[in-house]
């Protein structure tokens, strides 16, 4: 039998699967339980419309995030610092910082890649990803506060 799994069951099936099951497993303990559901044509047309409607949704959202890293890429991030003689920094720039502006200005959830915290003054690439779809490079400019 045929069955659309509406929950995930160890060892069978993840939730939105459509399976194979043997006909007393899916009368028994299955249905029931609430677990699952006869898969028919119907059904099976719904969940590949709905499959197909969240690749579109998907691929736009990836190619927004293209475009907004892109406008990134040109404009650059800007912090700015206490700086002393000699240009060095009192504080520094941290991921969480960087994460921040993004959020903020661009209305992205983004992750930065950064293995310390920026504490020089000056241009630093640093790679992004953003909302886990579009990956790339980015420039943060540390500038002295005036």
């Amino acid at each position: 039998m045929r069955v659309l799994f509406l929950k995930d069951v160890s060892g069978s099936g993840r939730k939105g699967e459509i399976k194979d099951v043997k006909d007393g497993y899916a009368r028994n303990f299955l249905i029931p339980r609430g677990l699952a559901k006869m898969a028919t044509d119907s059904v099976e047309k719904k969940i590949q419309n709905e499959r197909s409607q969240k690749e579109d949704q998907k691929k736009k959202r990836k190619e927004k995030l293209e475009k907004i890293l892109k406008e990134i890429q040109k404009k650059g991030l800007e912090f700015s610092l206490k700086a002393g003689e000699g240009g060095s920094v009192f504080g520094s720039v941290t991921k969480k910082d960087i994460e921040n502006a993004l959020k903020k200005t661009w209305n992205v959830d983004a992750t930065a890649d950064l293995s310390s915290n920026l504490k020089e003054l000056g241009d630093h690439k640093i790679s992004v990803s953003l909302e886990k779809l579009v990956k790339g490079e980015i420039v943060v400019s540390i500038l002295p506060e005036k």
